[in-house]
């Protein structure tokens, strides 16, 4: 039927009928019926003709069925039941291509042929029962076969019956795969275009979620988060990029007339992808702020949606338009014999499925449908705006109605990420706007208003509404989701206000919550659920509290006032009072009304503060007249503690009491604990104060005795007011306790790995369905310091290798975590990424703890007097014992520390039982005073009380945190002796030099540490020190060119014996030269020796005291103590050091020392003290020798400022550091540099 028959005979009245023009007749009418059934129907198994074999593959059957050949012969067949085969040769009058060989035109395809039990065989055939083996691997054919049977010849009287019988017969085949292939070969290779067969290849893609895992680094950082999107992108991109391509390569016939290659070969295409690629690389090296993963996901998703909606609706495209006559023009392949039980798919490759006509399928529409969603794999591909996901900053906020996750992105507004208007790179594809929904372009709208939804359309501030500018104004019935987009990189408040404004004002119906990356979180307000069973006990509180507070500070002002009258001060005590008289010896008589002190606190109105006033002051005026210089020289106790007046602790307290009311607010929510405890101890240690005045009072033995029973007094009242204080501080613990606790849990719910444990369900959908909740995610730092103390340092670890997984972060494009971590800073407060919860949430209230909070211990100043063993002659003193945590509070819960070092005592802990629970033991403070401390002090005081005060600490085991802390001060009342109170110490300094030779040193200095005591060793190496104080002294032995020696010895009375022994300094080579020329003397003499061993021993000397300074610290991090060891030792060593350098050095060292003095106190604050002093000296000594003649303009300004720093400390001591250096180096400094140095360095 290749050749169309275009003419036909038409006969006429009595003209004598031909064969021929019969013949051609009818080939016409049965060609035209043929062509009907191919172009106008379809081709191929219409219905039926299914292969069914029996369970031993010994029967198969070819069920009732009908199709149409390629060359339109119309083949119907019956249920047909197999069981036998036997081999098929066409006949030879029988002529079919296929089966042929081109050359010869002789059969060359092995066929066999079915047959039916009752099938008439001839004799010679051999026949064959089907079997499985013969059944595998073979297709069964439907074969018409056609021939033309010459009957009689016509010869003789008539015609009639004779001439050429058209026999067709329906042969059932099969034929092996092997030589199927030679007969798809000979049909144009036995493709059927418009069934696209290979479209059971296009493969079917699932994009994985990026699961953001509570406890994991992807909850907790930023770049975690963006490590799941990450592996989800990879694990598809390439191939998605791969099932586009072929995409073009399936359906080619229906798409080539779009593009003249595949355009995923294209270079443009390649190019595009190389940028997204990247793009995504970006996130591992994180140089610069990054955002928009989830929107590139999102990308992904949406090729991936539209690649399935191509693939999905091509799938049905198989009509053709005059199909190719050649394919299979007299057989039909049926499938495989005996496939399995609804192997469907299989078969296509092996059955000539129906291919309809488009008059019956609507293929046309089909096709163009097909053409433009391709149209729109490849515009997506193009109008992907990477530079919005770069730099996001000026994309205005909309929220724009759409259709989504249930639905084609057919039906989907246009996103964001797209610039849709964009004209594609291909000749006349369009843009992706025109491409986007096939039905909506279809209706050919003519309005001026666009036509699809998008966020470029979308234009809420536009002059004239329409559904397309201003959706949120129409109805959304339509729509059941709500696209959010242009917060990413905005300030996190700032979107959030704008969002709420575009909710409220089109009264949207969806919740926005803010949550966050990292470890910090700014100070959030407290919803009103939070506190308000909370505020009712507080007011109470409150106004309890301040009815006192401020009767108290009436009645305090009313004292103050009352002290400062004259005739109050010059009054008598009343006659009627009784008195305690105390006749000491040498001294006559002193009246001491001790009944005033005592009333102060017992006999008063607590509410009248000042009868309390008049009756201390009174006994305070007794006491001041009996210890008064008239009786007594002023001692340093009382020189230090009592220049204080009476109405200066007045005022101190009414200080502390406005400082307590002012910490108490109306709102529970602005009160300060810390500050209140502050202020709330500042008058206990009022009490403090006055005890430390009135020990100064004590200014003989005699008197001693009369303040020592004053102080035990006012010990027990301050413990017993310690003790009262408890009361007020356990409401206001406990309350405030509990609403930190309520506050702590409202902003670790806020974290986002937090927030996911309480709320799951959260995922990123670029926006909300109704009554839904939109997640804003924003970032804040990350608190990596100090992660050792509370066990995050191997859970950072395990966090940075969880990183180093993700696809972008690891191999060549490791992720540097510290640069990460400055990144985030970069970013903190702006929103980095959005998530939605499938539910109204939350509650701000729902995770507030319910347990009952545990009260934490009240630590008031603490005092104690030592008791001595003797009123008038001590000896030795009683242990003070203190019970520092009240037995309120559970001892397994809570433990006490001391936190420094007393001066003069010991402190211990003792176990005592716990009355309250006899399996548990309580801590009591053990004081002991340390007798040979306490006498050294009374060396170098005039004191008859010694007052030492140390730290301590109360913890909670549990929490392993500190919950309170203050001061413990200890009384310590001494005597004073007339027996010696120095002693004698003499002894000999040795030298060794560096051969180990060991002489006396002749000159050697010879000082008692801390005292202006010292002596020069004789001839002998002798030496005799004279009046050194008792007690622990510490001797330090100099010599020019020796290293220093220090021993450390107890001063007893009469002479003490010690040798000092100074191992010679190590030559330290540096340049000399200037420092000779400046003294004018040649090298290698004696004098250019001594100078030289001057500069190594006072060096070392340095570099000694720098290492044992270093020592004491005690701390294995860098410090500013262990920099200025390593300056002093660059100082002496370095050989020829630039000014410059060394000026710079010493200036840093020196304002690093100085602020560390400012802000430590102690022990601490006196290392920093001898560093400061320790490298002034060595930076002196360089200085000296590098500078000898004139200064640099650099060495004259650091001296200067030097000046004005050590001038404004006045407890920093330069001056007597420096001119003690000046002392020590003389005759070894130039004098230009001493005076150089005088016009610079100007100390007061």
């Amino acid at each position: 039927m290749s050749t169309l028959i275009n003419n036909y005979p038409v006969f006429e009245d009595n003209q004598v009928l031909t064969s021929s023009q019969l013949n051609q007749l009818q080939n016409y009418l049965n060609q035209q019926n043929r062509l009907t059934r191919v172009t106008l129907i379809g081709i191929g198994v219409v219905c039926g003709m299914d292969i069914v074999c029996s369970s031993e593959n010994d029967e198969l059957t070819i069920t009732k069925g009908v199709g149409v050949t390629s060359e339109g012969h119309l083949i119907t067949i019956g249920d047909c039941v197999t069981t036998q085969y036997r081999t098929y040769d066409k006949p030879n009058s029988v002529s079919y291509p296929p089966f042929e060989d081109p050359v010869t035109q002789l059969q060359d395809v092995e066929l066999y042929e079915l047959l039916t039990e009752e099938a008439e065989v001839d004799p010679e055939d051999t026949v064959t029962e089907l079997s499985e083996d013969f059944l595998d691997d073979k297709i069964v054919l439907l074969f018409l076969e056609c021939y033309d049977k010459d009957l009689k010849s016509c010869l003789g009287k008539s015609c009639d019956e004779l001439g050429i019988d058209r026999i067709i017969s329906l042969r059932k085949l099969v034929i092996s795969k092997e030589e199927l292939e030679k007969v798809k070969e000979r049909i144009n290779g036995g493709l059927l275009e418009a069934a696209y067969p290979a479209k059971y290849d296009l493969p079917v893609l699932q994009v994985k979620r990026a699961l953001i895992r509570p406890g994991t680094p992807a909850s907790r950082y930023y770049i975690g988060m963006a490590g799941e999107y990450l592996e989800a992108i990879d694990e598809v991109w390439e191939p998605l990029y791969e099932a586009l391509y072929q995409t073009y390569e399936v359906y080619e016939p229906v798409l080539e007339e779009l593009y003249p290659a595949n355009p995923f070969e294209d270079d443009m295409l390649k190019e595009i992808k190389e940028e997204f690629e990247a793009y995504l690389a970006s996130y591992s090296d994180f140089s610069e702020p990054v955002f928009g993963i989830q929107y590139f996901y999102d990308f992904v998703k949406d090729l991936m949606l539209a690649y399935e909606e191509f693939r999905l609706t091509a799938f049905d495209l198989s009509g053709a338009c005059c199909p190719d006559r050649s394919r299979f023009p007299k057989h039909l392949m049926l499938g495989k014999a005996c496939a399995k039980s609804g192997d469907l798919c299989d078969d296509v490759e092996f059955r000539n499925e129906f291919v309809a006509s488009p008059v019956f399928s609507r293929q046309r529409n089909l096709a163009d449908r097909v053409r433009m969603l391709h149209k729109r794999l490849v515009l997506l591909w193009e109008s992907f705006d990477l530079e919005r996901l770069e730099d996001p900053w000026e994309r205005e906020i909309k929220i724009t109605p759409s259709c989504e996750k249930k639905s084609f992105i057919s039906d989907r507004a246009i996103p964001f990420y797209y610039d849709a208007s964009r004209e594609s790179g291909f000749e006349e594809l369009g843009t992706l706007e025109n491409n986007w929904d096939f039905d909506l372009q279809r209706q050919c709208r003519t309005e001026e208003m666009p036509l699809q939804l998008s966020y470029d359309n979308h234009q809420p501030n536009s002059d004239r509404d329409n559904p397309i500018a201003t959706p949120l104004k129409y109805d959304l019935d339509p729509y059941n989701f709500l696209r959010i987009e242009g917060h990413i990189s905005k300030d996190v408040d700032k979107a959030e206000a704008a969002l709420r404004e575009i909710k409220n004002a089109n009264n949207l119906s969806f919740d926005i919550k803010k949550v966050y990356f990292g470890d910090l979180m700014e100070e959030k307000p407290l919803p009103d659920c939070l506190v308000e069973d909370l505020q009712p006990q507080y007011s109470i509180w409150r106004n309890k509290v301040l009815l006192f507070l401020k009767n108290l500070v009436r009645s305090s002002k009313t004292a103050e006032r009352a002290i400062l009258n004259r005739n109050m001060i010059t009054a008598e005590p009343s006659a009627s009072r009784k008195r305690s008289n105390f006749a000491f010896s040498g001294m006559g008589d002193i009246n001491l009304n001790i009944s005033d002190f005592t009333n102060i606190f017992t006999g008063a109105d607590p509410s009248r503060l000042d009868e309390s006033a008049n009756r201390f002051y009174s006994a305070m005026r007794n006491l001041e007249r009996a210890g008064s210089p008239a009786y007594q020289p002023r001692t340093a106790a009382y020189a230090s503690y009592t220049d204080t007046s009476i109405r200066d602790l007045f005022s101190s307290l009414n200080n502390c009491l406005h400082q307590l009311i002012d910490a108490m607010p109306r709102d529970l929510r602005d009160f300060d604990m810390e500050a209140w405890l502050t202020h709330y101890k500042c008058a206990l240690r009022v009490v403090v104060n006055i005890m430390k005045w009135i020990a100064g009072y004590a200014t003989t033995p005699e008197m001693r005795m009369v303040v020592l029973l004053y102080l035990y007094i006012i010990a027990a009242v301050h413990r017993l007011l310690s003790f009262v204080a408890i009361y007020p501080y356990i409401t206001i613990r406990i309350l405030n306790d509990t609403l930190q606790e309520r506050r702590e849990a409202l902003v670790k719910s806020l974290q986002l790995s937090r927030f996911r444990d309480h709320h799951p369900g959260a995922d990123h959908k670029a926006g909300v369905a109704p009554g839904q909740t939109f997640l804003l995610a924003y970032q804040l730092p990350h608190q990596m310091e100090g992660v050792a103390d509370n066990g995050s340092a191997d859970e950072r670890l395990r966090n940075i290798k969880e990183l180093s997984k993700f696809p972008f972060g690891s191999g060549d494009q490791n992720l540097d975590f510290e640069q990460y971590l400055e990144m985030a800073a970069e970013l903190e407060g702006l929103v980095v990424a959005d998530f939605t919860l499938p539910f109204i949430c939350c509650d701000e209230c729902e995770d507030v703890p319910s347990e009952a909070v545990t009260l934490d211990p009240f630590a008031p100043p603490v005092t104690a007097v030592a008791k001595p063993d003797n009123l008038m002659d001590i000896n030795g003193y009683d242990n003070v014992e203190i019970q520092l945590i009240n037995d309120l509070y559970d001892p397994a819960v809570y433990e006490a520390d001391i936190t420094s070092s007393p001066n003069f005592g010991t402190p211990s802990f003792r176990e005592d039982p716990y009355e309250p629970d006899n399996t548990k033991t309580k801590q009591v403070l053990v004081y002991e005073v340390d007798l040979q401390k306490v006498a050294a002090e009374i060396q170098r005081t005039d004191d008859f009380f010694i007052i030492d005060e140390f730290n301590y600490e109360i913890k909670d085991l549990n929490r392993q945190e500190v919950v309170g802390n203050d001061t413990v001060t200890v009384f310590i009342p001494v005597e004073r002796s007339t027996k010696p109170q120095t002693g004698i110490v003499t002894g000999t300094v040795e030298g060794v030099d560096v051969q180990g030779n060991r002489e006396p040193l002749v000159g050697g200095k010879v000082t008692v540490e801390g005292e202006a005591i010292g002596a020069t060793s004789d001839l002998n190496g002798a030496f005799r020190l004279s009046d050194v104080p008792l007690g622990d002294q510490t001797l330090v032995a100099s010599y020019v060119g020796y290293i220093n020696d220090t021993k450390d010895i107890t001063v007893g009375t009469g002479t003490n014996t010690v040798s000092l022994v100074l191992n010679q300094a190590d030559d330290i080579h540096i340049n000399y030269e200037r420092i000779l020329k400046a003294h004018e003397i040649e090298d290698d003499t004696e004098d250019a020796r001594k100078i030289k061993k001057y500069y190594a021993a006072s060096m070392t000397n340095a570099k000694e005291r720098a290492a044992d300074i270093e020592k004491r610290e005690a701390k294995e991090e860098i410090t500013t103590i262990t920099k200025t060891a390593s300056a002093i030792e660059m100082f002496s060593d370095e050989e020829d050091i630039n000014v410059v350098k060394l000026n710079n050095e010493y200036n840093t060292r020196r304002n690093e020392l100085v602020q560390a003095i400012q802000n430590t106190s102690g022990r601490e604050k006196e290392l920093h003290r001898e560093a400061l002093k320790n490298l002034t000296e060595a930076y002196l000594n360089r200085l000296a020798y590098s500078q000898p003649k004139e200064l640099s303009s650099t060495t004259r300004d650091v001296l200067k400022e030097s000046s004005t720093i050590f001038n404004a400390e006045s407890d920093l001591d330069m001056k007597k550091t420096v001119d003690e250096w000046k002392q020590k180096s003389k005759g070894y400094i130039s004098e230009d540099f001493k005076n150089n140095l005088n016009d610079n360095l100007k100390l007061k």
